[in-house]
């Protein structure tokens, strides 16, 4: 029986998430020796899992002063959260301020947290979001809206120094999201160790912290992935963070998201119409696009389009389940009920024969599902969020 199956009994539609999976990924990342891992709230805010992971250790990667006060409320210290996104207003970082750690993804926030320090007589610690010289496949690097280009940290490094109130205690430096390949990851993330330690001699003060990001995936579909080999690349950040610290003592962070959350949430849908129409077969189901978008981003893009991080990640981005005992197959599209053609879940699919009434399950909705999808469009009832702590519950 498909583990999902015992939510054929909740109301749809909804977001079900199920603690044990969300602590089965968590202890696999804890095994990362000496590595603090930063739970990426954006990924899902939802309450119940951020307590969870506070509970657990888990700092936090902010992408909002809201987040930083979800953090917090969540249990999760200030010295365990880290605030982190382009285009910080100065309303914005008094908001997070003495909340978290602030880091500076240009210069000018550099220079708001300045004058915001200057007026308070107070010096502040915050860290830099650097844009190295390399991509996440080690060639030269592109264009990007995130961070203090390397060249342009170069030229302004006294600038940087002198900046009165500040305190530069750390770099943050993200490049790729959901990579699979851990050999790869791995090389990244020996460039940033290398990159980090260049930063301190141009400072000249010690780091206390080195955020590198990260980026480790899940499988979508078993067919066409290969998971993350996760004990190779503890070995390898093990031997890395060995030698880093035999030249620094600051701590190492990664950040996670899909790894932790994608595959412990499911989205749960009903079939409100089947039809018929030049000899295609339709199940029109509740909240489509305005409840788990993702699918239909995946439609519109199309299999050959390449991952736009995190609106489109995969061809294949849930499995789909019908929840009931059903004889015979048919090959059907899953569309919304939103008016408009684009509202489409899945194409050409093949299910067992659904009625109408019956319960659609699409999985690996844990990650940029709620909080990712046009939930207002057309002012229909939004879907709920069901937190299941023992799955025996359902």
């Amino acid at each position: 029986m498909h583990p999902f199956s015992q939510y054929s009994s909740l109301p749809p539609p909804c977001y079900v998430y199920r603690k044990s999976i969300l602590l089965r990924q968590a202890e696999q990342l804890r095994q990362l020796k000496d590595i603090g891992i930063l739970y990426s709230v954006k990924t899902n805010p939802f309450p119940p899992i951020l307590r969870t992971l506070a509970e657990m250790g888990f700092g936090a990667d902010a992408a909002s002063a809201a987040e930083v006060t979800r953090s917090i409320e969540a249990g999760i210290p200030p010295e365990r959260i880290y605030y982190s996104a382009p285009g910080k207003t100065k309303d914005d970082l008094l908001a997070a301020w003495g909340q978290c750690h602030l880091i500076a993804d240009s210069l000018h926030e550099l220079s708001l947290c300045s004058e915001i320090s200057v007026q308070r007589k107070e010096t502040v610690s915050v860290g830099l979001r650097l844009h190295p010289p390399f991509s996440h496949n080690g060639k030269e690097a592109g264009p990007s809206k995130f961070g203090i280009e390397w060249t342009q940290f170069l030229e302004q490094k006294d600038y940087i120094r002198r900046l009165p109130g500040i305190s530069v205690e750390g770099i943050h430096i993200h490049l790729r999201s959901q990579m699979l390949d851990a050999q790869k990851l791995a090389a990244l993330e020996e460039n940033i160790l290398r990159l980090a330690l260049r930063t301190e001699e141009l400072l000249s003060h010690p780091l206390s912290y080195v955020n590198l990001g990260s980026g480790i995936g899940i499988p979508y579909d078993d067919t066409l992935d290969t998971a993350f080999d996760l004990a190779f690349f503890r070995k390898k950040m093990e031997e890395m963070a060995d030698r880093f610290h035999k030249s620094t003592k600051a701590r190492l962070l990664m950040e996670s998201g899909r790894f932790l959350v994608g595959e412990c949430g499911a989205y749960l849908t009903e079939i409100t119409d089947i039809k018929t129409s030049c000899g295609k077969t339709y199940y029109i189901v509740k909240n489509g696009a305005n409840g788990f978008f993702r699918p239909v981003l995946s439609q519109l893009l199309g299999k050959e389009h390449a991952p736009a991080e995190p609106f489109y990640t995969h061809a294949s981005p849930s499995q789909i389940l019908l929840l009931a005992e059903r004889e015979g197959w048919e090959t059907v599209d899953i569309v919304g009920h939103l008016c408009t053609a684009q509202d489409v879940l899945a194409s050409d699919v093949t299910l067992p024969k659904a009625r109408i009434g019956d319960r659609l399950l699409f999985s690996h909705a844990g990650s940029y599902g709620y909080s990712l999808s046009p939930l207002l469009f057309s002012s229909h009832p939004l879907p709920e969020q069901i937190w299941l702590e023992e799955d025996a519950e359902v």
